[in-house]
């Protein structure tokens, strides 16, 4: 996982301006197959003529799948891109940036972003991070793609511009058509979480493709997803996804992070779908109670104090018990060993000043409250662990729920679970040194 920081400076803003968002860097799909169009495609948001076929799943995590997700897909003909997904989000098609107003935020509510690199015979490990370089004569087929309903215009739109500079922008260009569709509400017995699906066909020229993209070709390409927040101007959650795993960037850094789209010579693919593909298995639930609604941030270090994992960054809860699950990795993207880490929790609402740093830590003086839980890892394969908890002044006013966890490793990569069944059986053939 990695933070939503540079996109706002690389878009000319600042960080005191906006809430502060951690966007989640997934690697679950390292590529999304393109398949041909079967025939017409009618614009309407309702996918009914699509071949679904190489769609692809995209989640944060299990606990919140069933409301925050998106089932990706991509087709082509020889005129367009088609694009189209079926979103979950408890507050479907709520973005309030409008054609006539600051449109290049409109990423910053519900919405899709893409990184679409549209010339296939070139590939790129540009990255404003790694300092690796793309030519100015290669940087035109580099497409930042916003897709968003604009609640107050009524209607689908598509903002893109070009380049690692974000040049030459466009808002609904000629030939681009667009459409989104509310679900049915969850309450008439569908028993299934709000969302809605959406579409758009793209000519080949918007893109600045060569040639039209064919069976065969293969081209750079990310997936970011927005959730936001009731109001619709500002971001809940996000996460990338269709990445290359190897590198840590954000995706407007450049291609060096993206991963593929894939045209395929024919649809109806038989094809697995992936759920947890290069996800560490199970989650370790850090627990929180907030007495009123408010902004949350959490991140989580090591034993030498050490910025771990970036968990939340003044997102939106509400009072109540409330549950974010780690899924055992740091911030890039790679499985921590065993250990002892703390969660800090700092709930923004308390504060008598906003944050400046974009790291969740509580200011140097006010009234904010910084829960500390601690949760002590062991050695491989050895049992369960108690939490302990503390604030600034020594006591916490908000309780948490005990977190009980192990940490494994197979392999390379580490695999994490909840700790299930009593300590004293969790004990028996436990390590040396455990809890």
């Amino acid at each position: 996982m990695n933070l939503m920081v540079g996109m706002m400076v690389a878009l000319g803003l600042t960080l005191q301006a906006f809430g502060y968002v951690a966007i989640m860097n997934k690697t679950d799909n390292s590529a999304v197959h393109v398949v041909p169009a079967p025939g017409a495609v009618t614009i309407d948001g309702d996918l009914k003529e699509w071949d679904l076929s190489g769609e692809i799943l995209m989640f944060m995590d299990e606990s919140s799948k069933s409301a925050y997700s998106v089932r990706a897909a991509m087709m082509y003909d020889k005129d367009y891109l088609y694009i189209g997904a079926r979103v979950k989000d408890p507050t479907p098609l709520v973005n309030n940036y409008t054609f006539g107003g600051d449109y290049a935020m409109a990423w910053n509510a519900d919405a899709i972003q893409l990184r679409f690199f549209s010339n296939p015979d070139l590939k790129s490990t540009a990255s404003l991070q790694t300092g690796a370089r793309m030519p100015d004569a290669d940087q035109q087929y580099v497409n930042h793609i916003t897709l968003w309903h604009s609640t107050l215009d009524k209607q689908a739109g598509y903002a893109a511009s070009y380049t690692l500079r974000f040049k030459d922008p466009v808002l609904n260009p000629p030939g681009v058509s667009g459409a989104y569709k509310r679900d049915e509400d969850p309450s008439a017995g569908s028993g299934q979480a709000a969302g809605y699906s959406f579409e758009y066909r793209i000519p080949w020229s918007v893109l600045r493709a060569p040639r039209p993209l064919t069976a065969g070709d293969s081209v750079q390409m990310q997936w970011q997803c927005h959730w936001g927040n009731d109001l619709g101007n500002a971001v809940r959650c996000g996460m990338t996804d269709v990445r290359n795993a190897a590198s840590g960037d954000l995706g407007y850094m450049g291609p060096g992070s993206w991963g593929a789209a894939i045209f395929e010579k024919t649809g109806n693919l038989k094809r697995v779908e992936k759920t947890s593909a290069g996800r560490a298995v199970g989650h370790i639930p850090v627990s929180f109670k907030l007495e009123k609604a408010g902004k949350v941030s959490l991140a989580i270090c090591d034993a030498q104090g050490n910025l771990v994992r970036t968990c939340l960054g003044a997102q939106p809860y509400s009072a109540g018990e409330q549950t974010w699950l780690w899924d055992g990795l740091d911030d890039a993207d790679k499985p921590v060993p065993a250990g002892s880490y703390t969660a800090k929790l700092l709930t923004i609402a308390t504060c008598t000043r906003p944050l400046s740093m974009p790291m969740p830590t509580a200011p140097s003086s006010g009234p904010a409250t910084c829960c500390i839980l601690k949760v002590h890892g062991s050695p491989i394969g050895a049992s369960a662990c108690p939490v302990s908890r503390r604030t600034r002044n020594g006591s916490c006013s908000t309780p948490i729920i005990p977190v009980r966890t192990i940490i494994r490793a197979s392999g390379t990569r580490g695999r994490y679970s909840p700790c299930g069944g009593s300590v004293a059986n969790r004990r028996k053939g436990a390590a040396p040194g455990g809890c």
